[in-house]
Formats: structure tokens, C-alpha cells, sequence
């Protein structure tokens, strides 16, 4: 699964843990069992049901300049408009995202 993020800092939990920090324009990856999970990122929330061999893409982009307000949708990669994100899988918490 990849979490998309195109606005300021904020955190990223799932099911409770919390897996990354990404700031504006970059992505991550995380993997997930095949069963029901939770993203959060900040206070909103985002469900989804995760299957074997599932891949799954998370944009995330603030509707207020505090990042209070979030829109949460599934995409079809990890690109934002025309301009790529950057990978944040270097840091410990995120693995490799697949090309």
C-alpha cells in the first residue's frame, strides 16, 4: 500500500501504530495482511479491507492551510497531477515502494 501525501507535515498511523511522517509531495509504502485495516492520518480516518497481493494507493491531500481538513482517496499510482512525489522510504519506518 502506498500513502500519497501533497500538502505539509502530518503522521500516518495504521491500525493504531504509527508508521510514517511525510511532508509535502512525498510518498511511502507500507505492507498490510490481507484482512481489515484503518489509516489515519492526523484525525481523520480512512477504512479499507485489504486482500492477498492487494495494492492499494492513498492520496491525501489538505482542504485547509492547518491540515485539519483532509480528502482521503484511493488513486491509481503514486503521481500526483503531472509532477511525481518523492520516495520517504528512506527513513526506517517505510520500505521501498515497488516501481
Amino acid at each position: 500500500m502506498a500513502f500519497l501525501w501533497t500538502d505539509p507535515q502530518n503522521t500516518f498511523s495504521l491500525d493504531g501504530k504509527r508508521v510514517v511522517t511525510l511532508v509535502d509531495s512525498e510518498y511511502a509504502c507500507s505492507i498490510t495482511s490481507p484482512e481489515h485495516h484503518v489509516l489515519r492520518i492526523g484525525h481523520e480516518g480512512y477504512s479499507f479491507e485489504a486482500a492477498a497481493g492487494d495494492e492499494r494507493y492513498i492520496r491525501v491531500t489538505s482542504l485547509s492551510s492547518d491540515s485539519n481538513h483532509l480528502m482521503i482517496e484511493e488513486t491509481v499510482g503514486y503521481e500526483f497531477d503531472v509532477d511525481p512525489l518523492r520516495p520517504a522510504y528512506s527513513r526506517r519506518s517505510c520500505v521501498p515502494c515497488s516501481p
